[in-house]
C-alpha cells in the first residue's frame, strides 16, 4: 500500500495537476497513513506452529498484546526477558487438539457423513414437540431461524407417515432439538435458578452430529433457505464451544449460501407467502449478525458488503411484554441487528485496509461519531437490560440480554483502542485543533470501565459448576480475555491506581473461571492458552509487589 501511495503521488506530479496546497496535504497525509499501515500491522498477529499451521488474528481483535510489539512492551515494563516461552505457547496450539467443551464423547470428525447406523434416530413424537417448543420460546426468539408454522407443517409430516425426504428438513430438525436441549439448560443459568434433570449434553450432541453428517449435502445438493438457516444453527451452536475456528467457517459458509439464494434482495414480486419472505429476512440478518461479529472478534474481513444489502432491517416491535412478576420478556433481535451493524461500521472505519487512508484527524472525527452511534443505540434499550445497569428481566431472556452485553462492551472496546494506538499526543492536538467527541480524552478510562464491566459479569454464572455454566463460558471467552489483556495492561501502565490489586483479583477470577472446562474433554490447545493467561497474571501479581 506504501508503494502504490508513492506511485499516485509522483503520477499526480506528473501530470502537471499538483499544486503546493495539494503537495502539503499529501505530505502530511501520506506520513498518516504509513504510520497508521505500520501500527496496524504491528498489532495484527499471524501464529505459525512448527507443523505449519497458520492462524491470523487481525488489529481488532483485542489480542494486539500478544503481537510482537506488545511482547516488547511488556518486557519493557516488567523487565521480563522471557518472551520466547510465551510466544512458544502463543504458537503451539494446533487445532486438531482443541475439542467440543462438554461434549466429549465423540471423537471424530463431525463434518463427515456419518451411516445410518451411526446416527442417533429421530425422537418420538412427545420428546420432539417438547424440545421444539423449549427451541422457539428460548431461542427462537433472539434468532428467530425458522417460521413457527412452516416448521410445525414440517413436523407434522415427521410424525404422520408421509416424512419430508428433504435432507436441509433432516438437518434442522436435529439442530433445533438439540438447541432445544441446550437452551432448557442454558437459560436456567441466572442466579437463584436450579436447572431440571433433563436430557444430558451428550445425547444433545448426538442430534447435533445427525445434522453435521449432512454439511456436504448442504452445500451441494440441498441448497434451500432451510438450509442456511440449518447451518447458520450448527454455527451458533458452535460458538458454545472451545473451537472458534469452526463457526467462523459455518458462518462464512451460510453467508455464501445466502447471497446464492438472493437473501439479501427484496423478493416481493417473486409470488414468495409473506411468511416464507419474513423467514428469508430473518435468516439473512442473522447471518449477518454472526458474520460481523465473527470478524470483529477476530480481526477479519467480513464476508458481507454492506453496500450490497438491499432488505429492510427487522421490524421493531415492542422490546419488553411485561409479565406479572414485572420481569418482561426481551426480544433482543432487532437491538442485536442494529448493533451489528454498527460492528461493521467500527471495522470498515476504524479497522480495514480502507481506513488507513485516513489522517489522524480524520480516524479521531471518525471515532467520535462511531462512539456517538453506539451511546444512541444503547439510550434506545429498555432500561431493564441496559449495560451498566442492573438486569431485570424474564428468565427465558436472560441469556440473550448477557449476550447483547458482551457484544456492547466488545464494540465500545474495539472503538476506544483506536485513539489509545495512535497515541495520546496525536490525540490531545487534534482535540485542541477541533471539534471532536469529548469522550475521546477519556478513552483509556472507557476501556478500562469495560475491561471491568465484562470480567464482573461473571458473578451471573459464577456460581454453578454445572455443564451449562461451562458452556456459557465458552460463549463469554473471547471478551473474557481481551477484558484481561486491557485490565492486565492497566496494571503495568498504571501500578498505582487505587483498584489495581482489585484489577488483579479480577485476573485471578478470569483464570480460575475459565479453569473447570478445560477438565471437560481433550483440550490441550484451550490448556496452554490458559496458562499463557495464568503466567500473565503472575507476571502483573509480581509487578505490583515490586511497584
Amino acid at each position: 500500500m506504501e508503494n502504490r501511495i508513492e506511485r499516485l503521488e509522483r503520477a499526480i506530479t506528473i501530470s502537471g495537476l499538483d499544486t503546493k496546497q495539494n503537495k502539503l496535504q499529501a505530505s502530511i497525509k501520506s506520513g498518516d497513513i504509513k504510520s497508521q499501515i505500520g501500527l496496524s500491522d504491528k498489532l495484527s498477529i499471524l501464529m505459525i506452529n512448527e507443523k505449519g499451521d497458520s492462524s491470523y488474528i487481525g488489529s481488532s481483535s483485542g489480542y494486539s498484546l500478544f503481537s510482537f510489539q506488545g511482547l516488547q512492551w511488556i518486557a519493557n515494563k516488567t523487565k521480563w526477558a522471557d518472551l520466547e516461552l510465551l510466544l512458544s505457547q502463543m504458537t503451539g496450539h494446533y487445532r486438531a487438539d482443541w475439542h467440543h467443551g462438554n461434549w466429549c464423547s465423540f471423537q471424530g470428525d463431525i463434518w463427515n457423513p456419518a451411516p445410518a447406523g451411526d446416527r442417533e434416530p429421530i425422537p418420538a413424537r412427545n420428546f420432539a414437540i417438547k424440545y421444539v417448543n423449549i427451541y422457539f420460546d428460548v431461542f427462537n426468539a433472539v434468532y428467530p431461524l425458522y417460521n413457527r408454522s412452516i416448521f410445525d407443517e414440517h413436523l407434522h409430516r415427521q410424525y404422520s407417515g408421509n416424512p419430508p425426504e428433504s435432507i436441509a428438513w433432516y438437518a434442522s430438525l436435529n439442530v433445533v432439538i438439540a438447541i432445544g436441549i441446550l437452551s432448557e439448560r442454558m437459560h436456567c443459568i441466572k442466579p437463584n435458578t436450579v436447572g431440571d434433570t433433563g436430557p444430558s449434553y451428550e445425547l444433545s450432541w448426538k442430534y447435533f452430529r445427525n445434522a453435521t453428517s449432512c454439511f456436504t449435502q448442504l452445500l451441494f445438493t440441498d441448497v434451500s433457505l432451510m438450509a442456511v438457516a440449518a447451518l447458520t444453527g450448527m454455527a451458533v451452536v458452535l460458538q458454545t464451544t472451545s473451537s472458534p475456528h469452526s463457526a467462523y467457517i459455518l458462518t462464512s459458509t451460510a453467508v455464501r449460501l445466502s447471497h446464492s439464494l438472493g437473501l439479501d434482495q427484496p423478493c416481493d414480486d417473486f409470488r414468495i407467502s409473506p411468511a416464507e419472505i419474513e423467514q428469508r429476512l430473518n435468516v439473512f440478518w442473522i447471518v449477518y449478525m454472526m458474520d460481523k461479529g465473527i470478524c470483529l472478534r477476530y480481526g477479519r474481513p467480513s464476508t458481507i458488503n454492506d453496500e450490497d444489502i438491499a432488505v429492510d432491517l427487522p421490524r421493531w416491535e415492542s422490546d419488553i411484554d411485561r409479565c406479572r412478576s414485572g420481569r418482561g420478556k426481551f426480544y433482543a433481535f432487532p437491538s442485536l441487528t442494529r448493533l451489528a451493524l454498527l460492528e461493521s461500521k467500527v471495522h470498515s472505519e476504524l479497522y480495514s485496509a480502507r481506513s488507513r487512508s485516513k489522517s489522524d484527524e480524520e480516524m479521531l472525527i471518525c471515532i467520535g461519531t462511531l462512539d456517538a452511534e453506539l451511546q444512541d443505540w444503547k439510550a434506545a434499550l429498555p432500561i431493564e437490560v441496559r449495560p451498566d445497569h442492573d438486569i431485570q428481566c424474564h428468565d427465558s431472556s436472560f441469556l440473550s440480554v448477557i449476550l447483547l452485553h458482551f457484544s456492547y462492551y466488545n464494540c465500545l472496546s474495539a472503538i476506544h483502542r483506536v485513539p489509545l494506538h495512535l497515541g495520546l499526543e496525536i490525540m490531545d492536538s487534534n482535540i485542541r485543533n477541533c471539534s471532536l467527541n469529548p469522550r475521546l480524552n477519556y478513552s483509556a478510562v472507557i476501556c478500562t470501565h469495560t475491561a471491568r464491566a465484562v470480567i464482573d459479569m461473571l458473578d451471573f454464572f459464577s456460581h454453578d459448576a454445572s455443564p451449562e455454566r461451562a458452556n456459557l463460558i465458552w460463549i463469554s471467552t473471547h471478551y473474557l480475555f481481551c477484558a484481561f489483556l486491557v485490565l492486565f495492561g492497566n496494571i503495568l501502565e498504571h501500578p498505582g491506581d487505587p483498584d489495581a490489586f482489585t484489577d488483579l483479583n479480577r485476573l485471578n477470577l478470569v483464570t480460575k473461571l475459565m479453569s473447570p472446562p478445560s477438565a471437560t474433554g481433550h483440550l490441550s490447545g484451550y490448556i496452554r492458552t490458559l496458562k499463557t493467561f495464568e503466567e500473565l497474571a503472575n507476571i502483573a501479581a509480581a509487578f505490583l509487589t515490586c511497584s
